[in-house]
């Protein structure tokens, strides 16, 4: 597999300094990419097919991938999945979280108007303090699709648009998958324009995700670690976790800071351009 313009430029980088025929051959970056059909292993602590048509990234390689595409290094991250085709520019993240069952008990109270309005105060309180910082502003629109959780899978799923002057719009299109000990995130970056098209796929793909039978949700038995939050407070995400954790989730809007653009763009919105990064030349033909 050829590597695109961000990699050959990391190896460029790379390179010895000068060009003499007796200096030895550049490193080379290695990155084991697994090509579907195959099983991918989430750490060790899911599993999920790969079909044909895919590849799929390692939680061992993942700090190098990251680094590939230009986002910050996150010690959570247990894998990623993308279509190997030129054409396609999309990728599922995988993260893992071993906070604890998380309670579904209050399934019944995903508003997702009062849910959208508290995030939405604390994007505009986050961006006058982007604005001391002269940074620019971001803008969250609404949901793409709002709260679902399917107790049969025990996936909560929900996705939102935002934008800004300097990024243009994307979608943090988001699902955590519950298990006994913690919940896994999987997290799609995909363009708005191709997000009709590509989310079925993404749903179906989830439906080969698969916990070891020790550490699915119905294994939970009195004893366990329980999470501090529920559901609500997984949809904020890591901001809305840590209002929840000091009883504070009814002022979440204070606490997302500048938690879309800071944290999820740099997983998110770098990650829709991967596919410029590993299929941006044409096939060698393998």
């Amino acid at each position: 597999m050829k590597l695109t313009q961000l990699l050959l430029l990391a190896l460029a980088a790379l390179s010895l300094p000068s060009a003499r025929a007796d200096d030895p051959p550049a490193p080379e970056i290695q990155l084991d990419l697994k090509r579907g059909p195959c099983k991918g292993a989430l750490g060790d602590v899911a599993t999920i097919d790969v079909p044909e048509g895919y590849v799929f990234v390692e939680k061992k390689d993942m700090p190098r991938f990251l680094e590939l595409t230009q986002n910050l290094p996150s010690d959570d991250m247990v894998g990623a999945l993308l279509p190997a085709g030129e054409e396609e520019d999309w990728v599922i993240w995988f993260s893992y979280d071993p906070v604890g069952f998380v309670k579904d008990d209050d399934k019944s109270k995903l508003d997702a108007a009062k849910m959208l309005e508290a995030m939405q105060e604390g994007q505009e309180e986050a961006n006058a303090e982007r604005k001391k910082r002269g940074w620019g502003e971001t803008t969250l629109e609404g949901w793409v699709k709002e709260p679902f959780y399917d107790t049969q899978t025990h996936r909560l799923t929900w996705g939102l648009k935002l934008h800004s002057k300097e990024g243009g719009e994307w979608i943090n299109y988001n699902s955590r998958l519950l298990g006994r000990r913690g919940y896994v995130s999987a997290n799609l970056a995909v363009s708005p324009a191709a997000l009709e098209a590509v989310t079925p796929r993404y749903n179906q793909l989830l439906t080969a995700f698969a916990y070891p039978a020790d550490g699915t949700y119905q294994a939970f038995t009195s004893g366990d670690k329980v999470a501090e939050f529920g559901l609500v407070a997984l949809v904020a995400g890591g901001a809305g976790v840590a209002a929840a954790k000091m009883g504070l989730f009814a002022k979440l809007g204070k606490f997302i800071a500048a938690f879309f653009k800071i944290i999820l763009v740099g997983v998110v919105g770098a990650g829709v351009a991967i596919k410029k990064f590993f299929f941006g030349e044409k096939k060698s033909g393998r």
